[in-house]
């Protein structure tokens, strides 16, 4: 699809340029995350993704879709768009064929390294030109920048949360407390709007957490992150889904409806059972003995009966399970998450009641670590990946720790309920126009609704972002532009001048940064 980086604006921008006033030849944008009202538990942001946005966008799409383009091109399909779809007063060209002529984005994006957490309300990032005759760019930039930057920080700042959500029952209930980055992985994929917003939200997974199934996020990392192969081994497990269960159930189906065998599998030696019970016995028989005998595997486990599996199933492959040199993961992916992890107490049936750790538990035995919580055989574990909410990934946890079962029993998949179902609302992100500079008089801006919480209120003027006196990250407004950036002590640091990045870090940097080292 040809895209026209010149209309790459809600359309209301395009009259912005000539409805600024005359003089104007400076303006500074704050990019800040305003409000957790949303994510009330969230009061600090992940700052993460801006140097995806930047170099993939302000760098490399302007200078491939737009400096390097026919200009005569862009400016035929920019006046024929506007005229029709907009209004033709706003139509003329000009200033895009001066931008042209000067060969780059005449701009500094000023910003806080990523990976640092930062409340609600501190500026990320600052944009502002560096000609006077593009005053009209920075703001014409927001709605690029804002589409491409809220997501990848909320979905780091969900992934933290979460994992800061298991590291209490990892400390609790664990002996070894460096186990926690293993135990949630991504499953967002397939729920996300596109390719792009999906790799770089499963790199704000990354930050926190080992495994993801977007798999090739380690391009985009390895691109604009410089991440290693090291930074990146093992982050995907082979798992099952109900498309492949459903056809290996058929199959073996077929083979013992026709009088036959498989190792010794009949239906007649087990005629009590649901046949396809029966089937689905020998399809797993022969993926954990003959397809993948050693490694982790994720068998998905409700196609038809979980309950039958884990009572049934199970028990009978318990040998080959205890033999594999590596862990079945068994995910059930229907019912109710926490009833069907911790048990439902008035259910009828005793499976129900004990829930999927105890079941398991009762047929592979558990050991009972140092702080007194049991763990099961290290050769089987439960995976839950439907639906966990923030909620279920508490209530979970919670279950196990009542019952005296270490967290290591069971992980967890963080899908699109968690990585999609968020807005720029959840942490309330906005560009907003605070200083100017009109006809040589510097003018501090500023928005505060009388009609608002608070929430809407911008900076006053240019500030610097700083650690206060007990440490902790804070800003002051209100300064001038030269008083901003000689600002003592100022975190932010130019990332981005006059088409060219600065101070680039790789991923390993970045995680360490978030976790301390301790990643």
């Amino acid at each position: 699809m040809h895209m026209n980086p010149c209309l790459m604006v809600d359309a209301y921008k395009l009259g912005h340029y000539f409805m600024q006033p005359p003089g104007v030849t400076f303006v500074w944008d704050g990019w800040t995350a305003r409000s957790n009202r949303h994510m009330p538990d969230c009061p600090e942001t992940v700052n993460f993704g801006y140097q995806f946005t930047i170099k993939r966008y302000f760098v490399d799409f302007f200078n491939r879709w737009f400096f390097g383009e026919d200009i005569n091109a862009l400016e035929a399909d920019f006046i024929k768009k506007v005229n029709n779809g907009f209004n033709p007063r706003y139509s003329d060209f000009a200033r895009f064929r001066e931008l042209y002529d000067l060969g780059y984005l005449p701009i500094c994006i000023m910003g806080l390294p990523e990976g640092m957490t930062v409340p609600v309300r501190v500026p990320l990032y600052v944009i502002y030109n560096t000609d006077e005759r593009f005053s009209w760019l920075p703001q014409y930039l927001e709605d690029l920048w804002s589409c491409h930057n809220w997501h990848p920080s909320t979905s780091a700042t969900v992934a933290y949360d979460r994992r800061k959500i298991l590291q209490h029952y990892v400390n609790l209930t664990c002996d070894d407390t460096t186990i926690t980055k293993n135990l949630a992985g991504d499953f967002s994929f397939r729920g996300l709007t596109g390719v792009e917003t999906a790799y770089i939200s499963t790199c704000g997974h990354l930050l926190s957490f080992a495994k993801t199934a977007t798999f090739d996020c380690y391009g985009l990392l390895q691109e604009f992150y410089s991440a290693t192969d090291e930074d990146l081994s093992g982050i995907g497990t082979p798992s099952l889904e109900h498309s492949v269960v459903c056809q290996g159930i058929a199959y073996y189906l077929n083979i013992l409806k026709s009088n036959g065998e498989y190792k010794g599998i009949t239906l007649d030696k087990f005629s009590e059972w649901d046949e396809k019970l029966v089937a689905e016995m020998c399809y797993l028989k022969w993926l954990i003995t003959e397809l993948q005998p050693d490694g982790a595997l994720s068998y998905v486990s409700d196609t038809f009966d979980f309950w039958g599996v884990c009572t049934k199933v199970l028990p009978e492959l318990r040998e080959d399970i205890l033999a594999r040199e590596g862990v079945l993961l068994i995910r059930p992916d229907s019912g109710d998450p926490i009833k069907i992890c911790c048990g439902d107490a008035g259910a009828q049936t005793w499976h129900e009641r004990q829930g999927a750790i105890r079941v398991i538990e009762h047929y592979f035995g558990s050991t009972l670590n140092s702080k007194g919580f049991k763990v099961i055989s290290p050769k089987i574990r439960v995976i839950y990946g439907d639906a966990i909410d923030r909620q279920r990934n508490v209530a979970i946890p919670q279950g196990l720790y009542e019952l005296k079962y270490s967290v290591e029993n069971i992980v967890f998949g963080i899908g699109s309920l968690s990585y999609q179902w968020v807005t720029r609302d959840n942490r309330g992100y906005a560009l907003k126009v605070t200083d100017c500079i009109m006809d040589g008089v510097e003018i501090p801006l500023y928005k505060s609704p009388k009609t608002d919480d608070g929430t809407k209120a911008s900076q006053r003027g240019c500030f610097a972002v700083h650690y206060d006196e007990d440490g902790r990250i804070t800003y002051t407004d209100g300064l001038t532009f030269k008083e901003a950036i000689g600002f003592k002590g100022n975190l932010m640091r130019e990332v981005f001048r006059d088409g060219v990045m600065k101070n680039l870090e790789d991923f390993a940097t970045i995680r360490n940064r978030l976790w301390g080292g301790e990643f």
